[in-house]
């Protein structure tokens, strides 16, 4: 970016903009889920290595 020594800052936005979908997403479908619980399975989709996994399938 212009004048951006790093992507640092947009890299927070987007982490937080992911949580709070998938936040919402848990939240809506998953009703039996305790707060301990949507915490666990967010972090477990949210982590680097899930979202590289899913990235590698979606290669073309």
């Amino acid at each position: 970016m212009h004048g951006v020594e790093s992507n640092e800052k947009l890299e927070y936005l987007g982490d937080s903009i992911l949580e709070f979908i998938t936040s919402k997403y848990l939240y809506n479908n998953y009703e039996k889920l305790r707060e301990g619980e949507m915490t666990k399975v967010r972090a477990t989709v949210v982590c680097e290595q899930s979202l590289f996994e899913v990235a590698m399938r979606a290669r073309f």
